[in-house]
């Protein structure tokens, strides 16, 4: 699990994300890598830096925020809190997979509990990697210790005992 959050701030006013960087400032275990003042600016940086979390502007001359998450893809955006002073947006962002959608002007304590929920999602993402990880090493290492013992006489019995069925390969990938 990542010990320090990597964020990236978008939005076009200068005092809403020096208001963002002011609230992180206060927190632990986070690095700012990035600000960036339009969509093509985000798109670049995410691509560049890797954020693991990205403070998202909606409305945005030429880009928007939703434009910037389509174009990335939703699969390839890291964990997106929206913010904006338009709910008119809540439903079409979280079709696009935002964890959190922070309504401007917001409070410490709004900002604190979007953060909190960013966290988590970010830990489940990474358990998540690290299971897929250690399911493919695991198989990996049956195929190799399958392949050595098939030349002892119950090398074929034990390579049908000890071979994954189909269900146990599909909840691996899952």
């Amino acid at each position: 699990m990542p010990e320090r959050l990597r964020v990236l701030i978008v939005d076009d006013e200068p005092l809403a994300r020096q208001r963002i960087e002011d609230l992180l400032a206060k927190k632990d275990s986070i690095d700012i890598v990035g600000t960036a003042s339009n969509g093509s600016e985000a798109v670049e940086m995410i691509r560049r830096l890797s954020p693991n979390l990205v403070f998202l502007d909606v409305q945005m001359p030429g880009m928007s925020g939703l434009d910037v998450v389509d174009t990335i893809g939703p699969e390839q955006m890291p964990a997106t809190i929206f913010t904006t002073a338009y709910d008119k947006f809540a439903l079409k962002a979280f079709d696009r997979a935002a964890v959190d959608y922070l309504m401007k002007p917001f409070d410490d304590e709004r900002f604190s509990q979007a953060l909190r929920r960013a966290r988590k999602t970010i830990e489940l993402q990474e358990v998540g990697r690290m299971t897929r990880r250690l399911a493919a090493l695991l198989e990996e290492e049956l195929s190799v210790f399958l392949e050595d013992r098939s030349s002892s006489p119950f090398g074929k019995d034990l390579a049908k005992v000890a071979t994954p069925g189909e269900g146990a390969k599909r909840n691996a990938a899952s």
